[in-house]
């Protein structure tokens, strides 16, 4: 091994040629970490939380999946379907997903948790 110029080295065993090294400005790991797989319930709360268009009369309200599943079964619930009704009073029971927020069927139920009469 004679005299190596500077710019220089001797190449071999964990010394690669200085054109097959890492380059500035690329990643080692163009395609990035895998993401990780969404779980069931991560997946029905990202469904839930799209917002949807529900027409009310005349007008067209935006809301989440989630309330305008509330407010349907509430619909129903006033005009006596008892499936909607027991679906509002389940929701009831489990009550609110998120902390802080108040549970949205209170305004269907009376203080001592029965269903209110609907209105005529």
């Amino acid at each position: 091994m004679g005299e190596m110029a500077k710019n220089q080295y001797e190449v071999g065993y964990k010394k690669p040629p200085t054109t097959t090294r890492f380059q500035k400005g690329r990643s080692g790991n163009p395609k990035g970490r895998p993401k990780k797989a969404v779980s069931r319930e991560g997946f029905m709360e990202g469904a839930l939380d799209k917002l949807v268009d529900l027409r009310d009369g005349d007008k067209v309200r935006r809301l989440t999946r989630r309330r305008a599943m509330v407010e349907l079964w509430g619909r129903e619930a006033a005009g006596g379907s008892l499936d909607a009704i027991e679906a509002l009073l389940n929701l009831h029971k489990t009550g609110p997903k998120r902390a802080g927020q108040p549970s949205p069927i209170i305004q269907f139920l009376n203080k001592d948790g029965t269903v209110r009469k609907p209105q005529k």
